[in-house]
């Protein structure tokens, strides 16, 4: 009866996922676009600091009560994030407040939507915040008035949150008191970004979040530690509980802190009733309980891996364990031999239960990350043994005052973050440390999932090699990556380039990425893209001219630990002047990687395949003080389709390029990259006459301060009859083609704000 009351919970998610596949919840919405001065009343259900450019700023979380009309519309918005400003001077501002928890403030600031994805692999910040219940955030926030009345349980484990954190920073160096306080006070937004990338790219990241193995250690530790001093079960249970729910208001409850907590009730409860406590019944009736709630927890990666790897570890890991007659066989060994087999069954048992969540929660990986961390299994055998002693140590040094109390403790924190930070360096030594696989298609994840059902209803009848042939089977389907033809994107990065062209073989190019709109557009817009795509290495970049908003993002990439590989930097052959200065940079960054510079000139070219790529300016040599006029400029041939990428050229530039494409009698383009993202001065009626092409792309930004693409050229492109595609209002633009047929897709989760 248990197992049918989950597997009809599971029946239930799943017909809410696909009806939520085909009919998406509405987000909730600001209407008209952001409120440059805005006021709004709520109440405080939450609030945190966070460390920005060295300093710590208050975050407020609101449930609102009063708020102008914009949040008032078809999808309204019930809670917002504040970020307050402690530099305000304003009269009727109280600088440096902090609220209280529970009391009903009056706020002022800059009133914004969140912003959807404009390209794929981005990150999703609107839907992530639905799923949280937060539609709207308020940037430069001060404090107007507060009300007098407060939540007084709440405030006092703020405070009592407080003292705890100041016990770790005196206890601990700062940055392994960053590690503890994330780790068993949930508190993510003063964590080390060096820690944080660190435990990411390794696999271990899961440890920072407060979950079911620290609900486990101190729920379970308290409940056993109640009744080892006599209280009856009921008693110990319901104490137990209150002191987990007391802890869980302390940290925020994240949703895997939710499931976990959640979970441990049902438990008590089923101590206090006498009857057995059954995991997946458990997780099916909390899932079911949180996804009516909140429909947006089904695109929530931290919902999906927390309730995955529950789900992996009580239906996968019995079904990989074809080893259960031998363990029962180890009973009967007596001294020794029987301590020996029990440590063997422990660390196998360790191995499958590792082994089933990672397969349980790959798809999610591949969903929103795109990439795995090879060793990340090995490493979590170590790791995950040693949270039963770091956590308690962490306790130790957060509860005992500062002294010779707490150095116990502290040198145990030490030692084994110590030991976490060599691991993950070490294998990040290793050979392939980190497998780029891709975004999965949907029949892929579909696919992969069914196989893994299969596996697990037939536990009993399939033998070891056939569930593993069949896991593998599904695993090769989930990363299988098919390419055809030739697959142009044109990125949108703001007020900048970027495009990135793949063969049929699965080679890949970037010319450019750069962005004066956007930052660090080589972490936030290239590499999520590639790694989406996924794309292990680009075989050349090129950079057309040495401009910010065509080259910072490589600079980004190219100063940084990247699992993307470049194998070559391509510039233009020019001699002297601001453009050869501009890329010193550039070919320092590169020389540091160890990445081979060379350059191209007109007439050069080079062929992969049936694609043949043409450079036809700068003319070898060339100088010239505007960085515009030296831009790169190719060309590409792939069949019967053409393409022409001009950077930012103008001037006399493009008059050169224009004698060019009159000689090579190139013409009838079949797409064309508008020149300096729709400048007035560039494109000229006689260039754009004697290209003719059928596409036009512009790279731009919304609403940018330069006013492109401007007036005067859109009425040049008009007059040619051309099929114009803008990056500001369409996303990220993509090309396909096999030589005959071609295919235009704009990315369609744009921002409308």
């Amino acid at each position: 009866m248990r197992r049918i009351l989950f597997l009809f919970c599971l029946t239930l998610i799943i017909f809410q996922f696909l009806w939520q596949y085909f009919n998406p919840p509405p987000l909730p919405v600001l209407e008209g676009g952001p409120i440059p001065s805005c006021e709004l009343q709520g109440k405080v259900y939450q609030k945190e600091y966070r460390t920005v450019n060295g300093s710590k700023e208050l975050v407020l979380y609101l449930s609102i009560t009063s708020c102008p009309q914009q949040f008032r519309g078809e999808h309204p918005i019930q809670k917002c994030i504040c970020y307050m400003n402690n530099t305000d001077n304003s009269k009727n501002s109280k600088k440096y407040s902090e609220p209280l928890m529970g009391s009903t403030v009056l706020v002022r600031g800059e009133a914004s939507g969140f912003v959807r994805p404009s390209n794929p692999g981005e990150f999703d910040a609107a839907v992530y915040y639905a799923s949280l219940g937060i539609g709207a955030r308020v940037n430069k926030c001060v404090l107007v008035a507060e009300g007098s009345q407060y939540n007084g349980v709440t405030e006092s484990l703020w405070r009592l949150k407080g003292v705890l954190e100041t016990r770790l920073e005196q206890n601990l160096p700062e940055r392994e008191a960053s590690v503890m306080r994330t780790m068993l006070l949930g508190d993510k937004g003063t964590l080390d970004e060096d820690v944080k990338a660190l435990y990411k790219r390794n696999g271990i990241i899961h440890i920072l979040a407060i979950s079911g193995l620290h609900i486990s250690i101190l729920g379970m530790g308290m409940y056993r530690l109640l009744r080892k001093i006599g209280l009856p079960a009921a008693v110990a249970a319901v104490l137990g509980t209150i002191f987990l729910l007391l802890y869980g208001c302390m940290i925020g409850m994240g949703i895997s802190a939710i499931r976990a907590v959640g979970m441990f009730l049902l438990h008590m409860l089923a101590e206090c009733l006498g009857r057995t406590y059954d995991m997946l019944t458990a997780l099916g009736v909390l899932a079911v309980i949180a996804v009516v709630s909140q429909p947006f927890y089904l695109y929530n990666s931290g919902f999906l891996l927390s309730f995955g790897s529950v789900l992996g570890i009580g239906c996968l890991c019995p079904a990989l364990d074809a080893a259960g007659k031998g363990v029962e066989r180890g009973r009967y060994r007596e001294g020794i031999a029987a301590a020996v087999w029990e440590r063997g069954r422990r660390l196998r048992q360790a191995w499958l239960s590792g082994m089933a969540v990672t397969l349980m929660t790959l798809p999610v990986h591949l969903w929103y990350y795109y990439e795995l961390p090879v060793y990340a299994i090995l490493l979590n055998l170590v790791v995950l043994p040693l949270m039963s002693v770091l956590m308690p140590a962490g306790l130790w040094v957060m509860i005992v005052p500062v002294g010779s109390m707490a150095v116990p403790g502290s040198l145990a924190v030490r030692g084994i973050l110590g030991m976490y930070e060599g691991l993950c360096r070490f294998s990040e030594k290793l050979p392939f440390h980190t497998a780029v696989a891709g975004c999965p298609k949907i029949w892929q994840t579909v696919v992969y999932l069914l196989v893994l059902g299969i596996v697990i209803s037939g536990k009993e009848k399939l033998n070891c090699g056939v569930k593993w042939v069949l896991i593998g089977a599904g695993f090769c389907i989930l990363v299988l990556r098919v390419h055809t033809g030739l697959q142009v994107d044109f990125l949108d990065v703001g007020q900048g380039d970027s495009i990135c062209f793949r063969t049929k073989a699965g080679e890949a190019y970037l010319v450019d990425c750069g962005s004066s709109s956007k930052s660090r557009t080589g972490d936030y817009q290239l590499l999520p893209f590639l790694k989406h795509e996924g794309i292990r290495k680009l075989k050349a970049v090129f950079v057309t001219h040495p401009d910010s908003d065509h080259d910072n993002g490589i600079l980004q990439i190219l100063g940084e630990e990247c699992s993307v590989e470049i194998g070559r930097l391509v510039l233009p052959d020019v001699s002297g002047g601001a453009v050869e200065e501009g890329f010193a940079e550039l070919k320092k960054l590169a020389a540091a990687k160890g990445i081979p510079v060379s350059t191209m000139h007109e007439s050069m070219e080079w062929q992969n395949g049936v694609l043949k790529v043409t450079c036809l300016h700068p003319p070898k040599g060339y100088t010239q003080e505007d960085t515009n006029e030296c831009s790169q400029v190719l060309y590409m041939r792939y069949g019967a389709f053409s393409m022409l990428l001009t950077g930012d050229v103008e001037g006399e530039g493009e008059q050169l390029l224009l004698r060019e494409l009159e000689e090579r009698n190139i013409q009838n383009l079949t797409v064309l990259k508008v020149a300096h993202h729709g400048s007035a001065n560039s494109s000229p009626s006689q260039l754009l006459e004697q290209l003719s092409p059928h596409i036009s792309v512009i790279s731009c930004g919304l609403n940018n301060r330069y006013g492109h693409p401007h007036r005067e050229l859109l009425e040049r492109l008009d007059a040619i009859h051309t099929d114009i595609h803008r990056t500001s209002e369409e996303g990220t633009i993509t090309v396909w083609t096999d030589g005959k047929k071609v295919t235009v897709k704009q990315y369609k989760r744009v921002a409308k704000q």
